[in-house]
């Protein structure tokens, strides 16, 4: 209850954006992400911005894949500013959350810089929290976005092949010990992981029961804020939250 109560405080207050991108392929980025924007549309509006092309888009894990509005495919033919409530008012949405994602389809996908910049400058102008899906691949523009955020998450699995890929995508940032580990499994303690890595472990959550049903059904990853991932979210959001009204 604590944890609930701060997180209707913190984010009422203060504005975030935050990126999360994968430690290594299947550690569950995108659902965390969804999560996140779930959870903090408790308390304001939310979008999360999928900025990985080859994702399984977070429009689908949301539920929203059907419904209508922008997708990144469209706005990659803007030219001039855009507007706060003009992308707020575009994106499909439900329950205080949206989702700029991918139209499903074999064209080819990638950021344009000009509508990259332009969408995550009007998301932040428009919405309290805006989570951002990164890809693992390096790329200037992602990188650049990525300096934009408040903290970059990263989703581990604590197997070998997991805490490895991790280790190799931290060290591409240029400070890695600003990042924030979101972990999944119990085989490390966290200093040992942390140390491994070379990021600060910021959250552990476990399995979710049901978690492909909630999604398949199209109600999100976030059934019920007391499962794991509702847990992991309110506390990450109200760390990220206490930390940003600190700052302010």
């Amino acid at each position: 209850m604590v944890e609930l109560i701060a997180l209707f405080v913190f984010t009422s207050l203060t504005f975030l954006t935050i990126g999360v991108v994968g430690g290594s392929g299947g550690s569950g980025a995108t659902i965390f992400a969804c999560a996140l924007a779930q959870v903090a549309a408790r308390s304001g509006p939310s979008v999360v911005i999928d900025a990985d092309p080859l994702g399984p888009g977070a429009d689908r894990i949301l539920g929203l894949d059907l419904a209508d509005g922008v997708r990144w495919d469209a706005l990659g033919h803007t030219t001039g500013r855009l507007s706060a409530r003009a992308l707020r008012d575009s994106l499909p949405r439900r329950d205080g959350v949206a989702a700029l994602s991918w139209y499903p389809g074999p064209q080819p996908r990638r950021l344009q810089p000009f509508s990259a910049r332009e969408a995550l400058s009007a998301a932040r102008r428009g919405h309290d929290t805006v989570v951002l899906d990164l890809p693992r691949a390096p790329d200037p523009l992602v990188d650049e976005i990525a300096s934009r955020c408040d903290q970059v998450l990263v989703t581990v699995v604590t197997t070998v092949a997991g805490v490895a890929a991790a280790m190799r995508l931290c060290r591409r940032f240029p400070d890695p010990g600003a990042l924030g580990l979101v972990v999944r499994g119990p085989a490390m303690d966290d200093e040992t992981l942390a140390r491994a890595v070379g990021s600060p472990v910021l959250q552990r959550m476990g399995d979710q029961r049901g978690l492909a049903e909630s999604i398949d059904l199209g109600l999100g990853p976030v059934r019920s804020r007391r499962g794991p991932l509702g847990r992991a979210a309110v506390r990450v959001l109200s760390s990220l939250g206490d930390r940003a009204a600190r700052a302010a």
